[in-house]
């Protein structure tokens, strides 16, 4: 248990020290440029603006090449999904191999601790590299099949 209270208080501590850089730089920010909250504009600097925002919105709705594309095909919607899938396994095996260096780091030189980190740390390391592989993968064959089912 005393691993554990030390792990909560690093983060604990992190999080602070995070919240202290974020604050002492807006706070910064704002006294070397005072001036930045209080910009006046007028109708004239933002007429550029919306026209061109207005342009961008009509070549949006009258042209059927740009915007949202309705009819994807089955390919594309299951590697969409497939990929989606092994990013958020992918980011928890890197959260697993980050925890892993953290145990180890705080482990005080207890065998026991440091063996399980390693093991983790082992294990994640694999499980990163085998779903690397496979997102690999499902985009050679997610591009290889949009590429081999296009009717021209």
């Amino acid at each position: 248990m005393k691993n554990y209270s030390i792990i909560k208080k690093l983060q604990y501590a992190f999080i602070l020290i995070m919240f202290f850089l974020v604050v002492t730089n807006h706070a910064s920010a704002l006294l070397e440029n005072p001036t930045a909250q209080t910009i006046q504009l007028t109708q004239a600097d933002i007429q550029p603006g919306i026209s061109n925002a207005e342009n961008n919105l009509n070549n949006v709705a009258t042209n059927p090449e740009v915007g949202y594309k309705d009819n994807m095909e089955i390919e594309e919607i299951i590697g969409k999904i497939i990929k989606t899938v092994l990013s958020i396994v992918g980011i928890l095996f890197l959260i697993l191999i980050i925890v892993s260096g953290l145990q180890w780091m705080t482990a005080g030189g207890n065998e026991d601790t440091i063996n399980k980190a390693k093991a983790r740390l082992k294990n994640a390391t694999y499980g990163l590299a085998i779903v690397l592989m496979a997102y690999a993968l499902t985009m050679f064959i997610t591009l290889w099949l949009m590429d081999k089912t296009k009717f021209n």
